[in-house]
Parts: structure tokens; C-alpha cells; sequence
């Protein structure tokens, strides 16, 4: 505990720091969200590297609560920042800040929760493809399924938002089973062109403890005939891999030919450590990092010591959040492997992707 607590105070601090069992309070100074997001993200590292010291435990993890409300009690605002915390541990993140912004965010999420429950009782939940281009030869070698769906007839949901959703309310792997019903149905069209071609889906690593889940994908992968080595799944968020019921998953997935997938690496809680213990064969950089190459030097480094990384370990490498030719050279140029993103094509229906493969054409100079 000692050593936990002197990670987080700064010479002179005094009295600003609790510690009880496994929970930590800070009275912070007043900073921007910037600053604090900052900040915070800091701290979650420093702290992991402490409690990894302290109890000898490399697999631990903090989540970070953060409340911003100063006009509040501070017995209600701990309170709070305790709920946002608890609420981090089950998104997989480092930490979330309780503010206005927050609060709206959740809102919404009860919306489109509300919007979901009717989607899955209707089967009305479409999907589109995003094409992956091997940045070398410009050609299509996979494509990943989004969530592409106009409620009612009405404006689209944003699929992350969907999502997030989804998890709050325990309706993740019913959505999951929706989308791969859909894709699987489809994805064959694909492969009839190019025998190789790779079709991604989105799966929450946690899911992965569901064997009611992984069967019903196994029984769709029959039903459809669909060759399970042109399954990737795309993991978007850790889950601890030393789970026992997880380990036993990953292996039934992997024998069956099925490919894994770590997505939106550098965010979250994903880390070197998370390449190490997962039997992937891809590791996708976050749009976030490849977007500001251009304009951030930080950035190219991310990129490019990710990509040297994931090479060593055998690993092909995804850039998402392509948008402009410059950045796709610049990828190019430092070795990664695939790339998506608007620069090709939006998520497109699968006669649309069926055209574009078929057509034979380079799509990096579209």
C-alpha cells in the first residue's frame, strides 16, 4: 500500500490521498477535460505498475472513476466516481469521467438501448462491409462487417454507440449472433471470387467466456458452409485471458481455423503484454494513432514501433481510419500490411464490395 500511494503523491502532497482495501481516493486539482483525460491516463499506467509491484501481480488493472460535479458533496461525489469506476471495469477502459458529457452519453446509450431491443425482436439489424486493401497491391483482401442500419427508416445509428449500448445492457451477444448471421449469409459471395478473401467480425473479448455464444457460431459456420479459416474475429476489448473459461474458447477457435484478431490496439487496456498471451494472427492500430500521423510525430512513432512489434511476433498488421494517399504511403513505407478506411470505401452493401472485387481495379488510387 505504501508503495501504491507514493506512486500517486507528488513531493510536498499531504492529506489529499485515501487508500482502503482496493479502493483509492484522490482529491485532484481542478484541470481541463484535456488535462484530466491526460492525467488520468497517466495514472491508470502508474498505478498498474504499482500494484504490479506490490502484489507481485502483472495480470491487475485499475479503473479510474472521475468526478467533476465540484458543487456536489464530497461523500456523493465519491460515491460517483466509485459508480463511473465500476462502469469502467465493464467497458474494459482505464477510466471515465462523470461529467455533462457523460451523463448525455449514457442518455443516449438508454435510447438506443431502447432502439436495439426492437431491432433484435424484429431481426431488422442490417449490416455493410469496409474493405481491407493490401496497401502493397492495392487489392481487396477482406472486408469488416459494421453495422449499418437505419431504424424505422430513419437516420443511422453510429455502430459504436450501438454497441456500448449493447453492453450496458446485456445485449451484446444477441446482437453479436444478429451480425454474423447476416455476414456468414453473405460473406460466401466473397469467397466465391477470391478463395482467400478474410471476413472480420466485431466480438467482444468477453463474449468470449460464453459457450452458448461460440456454439451458435459453430452451428452458423455449418449451416452457411462457411470455410472457418476466412473467419476473423476482431476482439474490441481486453478480457483476462487467464480466465479459465476463456483459455479452453480460444483454443476450440483456433483449431477449427478460425483467426483472432486484436482491434482498436493502443486504446483501452490494451497493451504488449495483451500480444503476448493472445493466439492472434492480426493486430489492428487504432484509427486514433493513424490519423494524426501527419501532424504528430508521437503518432508515427506509435505506428511504426507497433508495426516492427507485430511483424516479430508474426502478426499482419491493420491501419484503420485511412482518409488521405499520403498517409497511405507513409504506412506503406513502414512495412503494415493492410489498411481500411474512407480513403477505399465506406461500409458498403455486398454487392457493392462484390463489384469492386470484381472489377479487378486498385482501389488505394480511387
Amino acid at each position: 500500500m505504501g508503495t501504491l500511494i507514493s506512486y500517486v503523491k507528488g513531493p510536498g502532497d499531504v492529506g489529499d490521498v485515501a487508500f482502503e482495501r482496493d479502493i483509492l481516493v484522490w482529491l485532484a486539482p481542478r484541470m481541463t477535460t484535456d488535462e484530466l483525460e491526460r492525467h488520468a491516463d497517466g495514472l491508470a499506467l502508474m498505478l498498474k505498475t504499482a500494484i504490479s509491484h506490490d502484489w507481485r501481480s502483472a495480470s491487475a488493472g485499475p479503473a479510474l472513476g472521475i468526478d467533476t460535479n465540484y458543487a456536489l458533496p464530497l461523500g456523493q461525489r465519491i460515491r460517483k466516481a466509485m459508480q463511473v469506476a465500476e462502469e469502467a471495469v465493464s467497458r474494459g477502459a482505464r477510466f471515465i469521467i462523470n461529467d455533462a458529457a457523460h451523463l448525455e452519453a449514457r442518455n443516449q446509450r438508454m435510447e438506443l438501448l431502447r432502439v436495439l431491443e426492437k431491432g433484435l425482436r424484429e431481426r431488422s439489424i442490417t449490416v455493410g462491409y469496409q474493405p481491407k486493401v493490401d496497401l502493397a497491391t492495392g487489392r481487396i483482401v477482406g472486408a469488416e462487417t459494421l453495422i449499418r442500419w437505419q431504424p424505422d427508416g430513419g437516420d443511422y445509428v453510429n455502430p459504436q454507440e450501438l454497441v456500448l449500448a449493447a453492453e450496458a445492457g446485456d445485449r451484446i451477444n444477441e446482437l453479436t449472433v444478429v451480425v454474423m448471421e447476416a455476414a456468414l449469409a453473405a460473406g460466401k459471395q466473397a469467397i466465391a471470387l477470391d478463395p482467400a478473401f478474410k471476413l472480420a467480425i466485431n466480438m467482444s473479448a468477453k463474449s468470449l467466456s460464453d459457450t452458448y455464444l461460440l456454439f451458435d457460431l459453430m452451428t452458423m459456420l455449418g449451416r452457411h458452409n462457411f470455410p472457418p479459416e476466412n473467419l476473423t474475429l476482431e476482439l474490441t476489448e481486453t478480457a483476462k485471458l487467464e480466465d479459465e473459461r476463456i483459455a479452453p474458447q480460444i483454443k476450440a477457435l483456433k483449431q477449427r481455423g478460425i483467426c483472432l484478431s486484436i482491434d482498436d490496439f493502443g486504446t483501452g487496456q490494451s497493451n504488449l503484454e495483451y500480444i503476448e498471451k493472445l493466439p492472434s494472427s492480426e493486430l489492428k492500430i487504432d484509427k486514433k494513432f493513424v490519423q494524426q500521423m501527419a501532424t504528430s510525430e508521437e503518432s508515427r512513432a506509435v505506428v511504426r514501433a507497433t508495426i516492427e512489434i507485430a511483424h516479430s511476433l508474426g502478426k499482419v498488421v491493420v491501419a484503420e481510419g485511412v482518409e488521405d494517399q499520403e498517409v497511405a504511403a507513409t504506412l506503406l513505407a513502414m512495412g503494415c500490411d493492410h489498411a481500411q478506411g474512407y480513403l477505399f470505401a465506406r461500409a458498403i452493401s455486398m454487392p457493392e464490395l462484390l463489384a469492386m472485387m470484381g472489377g479487378g481495379r486498385s482501389v488505394v488510387n480511387a
